[in-house]
């Protein structure tokens, strides 16, 4: 077996992890099976109903355990994964992952995907074990740093936006300018519609975002959501017309910057200074040197979500309910009380009057 480094949307390299088509060929035979789509004379694969994206995890996970074998113990990979997969080599395998760095909740997570992957492939075995030490992993994790120490105001986060594509005019050069205006409305919009960064990323003209009798909407299906069910929410009104310039003037400067990309801008709505579409990693990069250089730390997208909650609840508690659906949370918990009946658009609708109120809009 060969080893390989798997790749990110931008061609970067991504951690050490032995791709699927590097796997022991009766791992990967058994994977790829599992991964099938039934007929109608054959039944689905183990795994073929679960969202392509939980498979990749998996396949990552199962990838960096394979490396780290090709890495320590080559001679394991000729054998069997139930004979491969050991508790002493479970335990290097954490103790390998804690040396590099990882925090306690990534490696618990790594333990649960090498699970996983070990139940399709090896399913005559007895794989529980496994859940003890991913279990004590992800309880004795704690946070990094405590989210409220970096918390920035929503109407701030607001401000920020308005402000760079304010100033994208102002910029030099023409692909800065158009970075600037993108990078303002990119942050605008996600403290408005707190969208979880994968699907920001993948919006796209005339499927994720369509203009329908004269309103912008977002439409996500449930596909495409954590929690598998639809969500549709209005384009802020007050974001309209920052959306509509963009398209105009500044998307088509950026797609028109291809160099040596070979990925068109297609139909992406966020499209990076080389042309090409804008990653999720590169989102992410952004809005972090943005509210760095704004607030003097790093705020990363799914923090907007955190804001945008504890900024209602502050502002407009009678209405912190309909964060749930705003934010698309598959259960509302202690919010359902005060705001049950709420559809996403409605919610996204309420939420963005009470984030005008809170900017001095109204």
């Amino acid at each position: 077996m060969t080893r390989g480094i798997s790749k990110d949307k931008d061609g970067g390299a991504a951690r050490l992890c032995t791709p699927v088509a590097n796997w022991p060929a009766k791992d990967r035979e058994i994977w790829q099976s599992a991964l099938t789509k039934g007929t109608p004379f054959d039944d689905n694969g183990a795994r073929a109903k679960l969202r392509p994206i939980t498979n990749r995890g998996v396949e990552k996970g199962y990838g960096r355990w394979l490396d780290f074998l090709a890495r320590h113990d080559p001679a394991s990979l000729a054998a069997p994964a139930a004979t491969r997969i050991t508790r002493v080599r479970v335990r290097a395998y954490i103790a390998g992952l804690m040396e590099s760095g990882n925090h306690l909740a990534t490696i618990g997570l790594r333990v649960e995907h090498l699970r996983s992957a070990a139940r399709v492939i090896e399913p005559s075995s007895a794989w529980d074990w496994l859940k003890t030490p991913a279990r004590n992993l992800r309880t004795r994790s704690q946070p990094k740093r405590d989210k409220r120490e970096r918390l920035v105001a929503a109407a701030d986060l607001t401000r920020l936006g308005v402000t760079l594509m304010e100033e994208a005019p102002q910029q030099a050069r023409p692909g800065h300018a158009a970075v600037h205006f993108r990078d303002g409305l990119i942050t605008a919009l996600l403290i408005s519609v707190p969208l979880r960064l994968k699907n920001l990323s993948e919006l796209t003209l005339g499927a994720t975002l369509r203009k329908i009798e004269g309103r912008w909407l977002i439409s996500l299906p449930g596909s495409e959501t954590k929690t598998h069910k639809p969500y549709e929410v209005g384009w802020p009104d007050h974001l309209v017309k920052p959306l509509e310039q963009y398209l105009a003037v500044w998307r088509p400067l950026l797609a028109g910057r291809r160099r040596t990309s070979p990925i068109p801008a297609g139909d992406w709505l966020w499209i990076s200074a080389e042309g090409r579409p804008l990653s999720a990693k590169r989102i992410n990069h952004a809005i972090k040197l943005r509210t760095e250089a704004a607030f003097g730390r790093r705020l990363n997208p799914h923090l907007f979500r955190d804001a945008a909650a504890t900024s209602m609840a502050i502002g407009d508690p009678a209405n912190i309910g309909i964060m749930t659906a705003v934010l698309g949370h598959a259960t509302p918990a202690t919010m359902e009380r005060h705001y049950q009946q709420a559809s996403s658009l409605q919610a996204q609708r309420a939420y963005a009057q009470g984030l005008a109120s809170l900017r001095g809009d109204l």
